[in-house]
């Protein structure tokens, strides 16, 4: 269990420290590099077997164990792929383990500015700037889906599986070096 100061260290350390850390404790414990394969891979998508394949579900892996971890990753086959992903169309994380038809809910069609809605009644451009879409998340009201005629807010009309943005980087915070 992490101290209170640990803890706070993690929550203020850039992006790029920590995923240079990570790296590290992988390279320097078997067991650490186990929970977060565990953790952050999901098996490889195999094409489907022609005979019927038992799975015993009901083995305890012991994963402080080198030995153990050895054995499980030379056991498996193909190549793992990444656990989690952003999604294209709802932008948020999901287990790509548990990714149905069901599992992605979100809008298909454009943001548009809502021209007739009260939230622009006292709306002056030349004092508080162009309505555009930068201003969704502030004035949800003031915008609706092409798709559905939903506000912003909305939850989505469309209901699909989730679909991977190749293109997603984690942010990171960029901080002013003094000189």
């Amino acid at each position: 269990m992490p101290s209170p100061e640990l803890n706070h260290a993690i929550n203020h350390t850039t992006l790029s420290r920590l995923q240079s850390l990570l790296r590290r404790v992988c390279d320097a414990s078997p067991a650490a590099l186990a929970l977060v394969e565990r953790e952050l891979l999901a098996p490889p998508v195999l094409p489907m077997p022609t005979s019927t394949a038992v799975i015993d579900l009901t083995t305890t892996v012991d994963y402080e164990t080198p030995s153990t971890i050895i054995s499980t990753t030379q056991t498996e086959t193909g190549v793992k792929r990444q656990r989690y992903a952003m999604c294209e169309n709802c932008k948020e994380e999901f287990d790509v383990t548990e990714n149905d038809n069901g599992s992605c809910q979100y809008h298909d069609g454009e943001l548009e500015v809502e021209w007739d809605s009260s939230t622009w009644d006292d709306w002056d451009e030349n004092c508080h700037g162009t309505i555009d879409l930068d201003l969704a998340d502030e004035y949800p009201d003031g915008f609706v889906w092409s798709c559905c005629e939903e506000t912003n807010e909305s939850e989505g009309c469309t209901t699909g599986p989730h679909v991977v943005d190749e293109t997603y980087r984690p942010e990171t915070k960029k901080r002013r070096i003094w000189e």
